[in-house]
């Protein structure tokens, strides 16, 4: 039996699960470099994510 997990299934509500799902690995990556900022373990002091809207 398969295991049903939230990133696996798609709203059909809000269509930017979809657009999300497309960037997966950005998100992943930018957690990563976050979370050792936090730690200390990188120099870094702030993370800016772009966000561009399409009128």
């Amino acid at each position: 039996m398969s295991e049903i997990f939230p990133y696996t299934i798609l709203s059909e509500n809000d269509y930017g699960d979809e657009t999300l799902k497309r960037f997966r690995y950005q998100v992943a990556y930018t957690a990563l470099v976050a979370t050792q900022m936090y730690n200390g373990k990188l120099p870094y002091k702030e993370i800016f994510c772009e966000h561009h809207e399409k009128y």
